[in-house]
């Protein structure tokens, strides 16, 4: 990608606001970053000083499209009715330690709540099974064990 200095006054009518015309930049500025700088309102632009646009430079170029991924894929395909996107981004994981450890707790208590989930889904359907079983034993007219029922021996008679 070539790039080129950042010209300061970014269009024709904010001229008044920026007199300077020269690379006030460490490192040549990306189409990206003059895109974002020329999305600012002028008067908040001028009133940056250069070590706040060097900052907003750096910052803005570590986080720009295509530089955090090796594989980036960015289609539009239309349709008749719609467009649809499709982006597809591979790279090495670069994530902070604190971000790791965040995510490896989400993954923990996402398994204790599954794990108490299913605890209480059977602890409530087993007993729910037993019952509709034996009522169907019984609307059947099934007698597994002959003058014995478990209504009776529930009841205690």
């Amino acid at each position: 990608m070539k790039t080129r200095p950042l010209q300061i006054a970014y269009n024709q009518n904010a001229i008044e606001y920026f007199p300077l015309k020269v690379n006030v930049m460490s490192e040549p500025v990306d189409p990206f970053t003059q895109h974002v700088f020329s999305q600012l309102d002028p008067k908040v632009f001028a009133s940056l000083n250069l070590v706040q646009l060097e900052a907003l430079r750096v910052a803005i170029s570590a986080s720009a499209p295509g530089k955090q991924h090796p594989v980036d894929i960015r289609l539009t395909p239309s349709l008749y009715f719609a467009r649809f996107y499709v982006v597809l981004l591979m790279g090495r994981d670069r994530r902070s330690s604190t971000r790791n450890r965040e995510d490896a707790r989400l993954r923990h208590m996402s398994g204790m709540s599954l794990a108490v989930m299913l605890y209480l889904l059977l602890v409530i359907a087993i007993p729910l099974a037993l019952v509709l079983l034996y009522l169907l034993k019984s609307f059947a007219g099934i007698d597994l064990l002959p003058d014995q029922h478990a209504w009776e021996w529930l009841l205690g008679s």
